[in-house]
């Protein structure tokens, strides 16, 4: 439910009354892309330096765009993984006395390489392209990957072959968002080299031998449920990444990723 625009200081307490005087109005920003304001709306107004109100102004927002920024941003805070809470969102220090109540804002961390900020800025165009285009499928992949990544790698992970569909849309938002299938990685997480599962997964997604298949240690090694994993993750440049590591460019695509579900998930 959105939060209106003069109700924002009394939800998240510790803000400012701000009544704007005509030298005081912010001068509202041009319009650019809808992942860049949603980030830079949640890292301002996550500090607590000037009313919420003020920043919406300046970056163009109504109330329930605002509102459903810092809930989308909250939303992804609250998910977990077998290890941990599986997105790294970042809370300022001044919005960090709002984690006991619920009213803090949180924003994922900025990519700093400039291999992230080129996947960033070549992909994100092409998002917000594909969610006036088609936007279901946007909302599919986004959800997906919201949901499915790994904690600590740019990783999209199905828990068994009856996972296929949803493996399938996900091939196609990435293939749609501007991602040639040569450059989709494929991640096994079996013990054996042989796997009824993997070539379970192979019929299915219609992978061959021109498909190389990585092999990749589940978090809980000790369990047989991995066996039945399938990973897939981008490959963002021509180099090989190391063992371990999604390759350079892999951290801007999970910034962009989970920018895109705060600024378009509707719930």
């Amino acid at each position: 439910m959105a939060v209106p625009c003069k109700l924002f200081e009394k939800v998240l307490g510790h803000q400012r009354p701000f009544a704007p005087t005509e030298d005081s109005k912010p001068q509202i920003e041009q319009p650019s892309c809808r992942v860049r304001v949603a980030f830079d709306f949640l890292r301002e107004a996550g500090k607590g330096e000037r009313p919420i109100c003020e920043i919406q102004q300046q970056r163009g927002l109504d109330d329930q765009e605002a509102s459903r920024f810092i809930e989308n941003a909250r939303y992804l805070a609250s998910l977990r993984s077998g290890v941990g809470p599986r997105h790294r969102m970042e809370a300022p220090e001044a919005s960090l006395a709002g984690m006991r109540n619920g009213t803090e804002i949180v924003c994922p961390r900025a990519p700093s390489s400039a291999a992230d900020e080129h996947v960033v800025d070549r992909f994100a165009p092409q998002l917000e392209q594909l969610v006036n285009e088609q936007a279901q499928l946007v909302n599919a992949g986004l959800h997906c990957f919201a949901h499915r990544v790994w904690h600590n790698r740019s990783i999209v992970v199905f828990q068994n072959p009856q996972s296929a569909d949803e493996a399938r849309h996900y091939i196609e938002f990435l293939t749609c968002f501007g991602i040639a299938r040569k450059d989709i990685r494929w991640f096994a997480f079996g013990k054996g080299e042989r796997s009824r599962y993997l070539a379970e997964w192979k019929r299915l997604l219609g992978l061959n031998r021109h498909n190389q298949i990585e092999r990749i240690a589940a978090t809980n090694n000790s369990s047989d449920a991995p066996e039945r994993w399938l990973g897939i993750g981008v490959r963002f440049s021509n180099s090989t990444a190391k063992p371990g590591s999604d390759g350079a460019g892999s951290f801007g695509f999970r910034f962009l990723m989970v920018m895109g579900f705060i600024a378009f998930n509707q719930k």
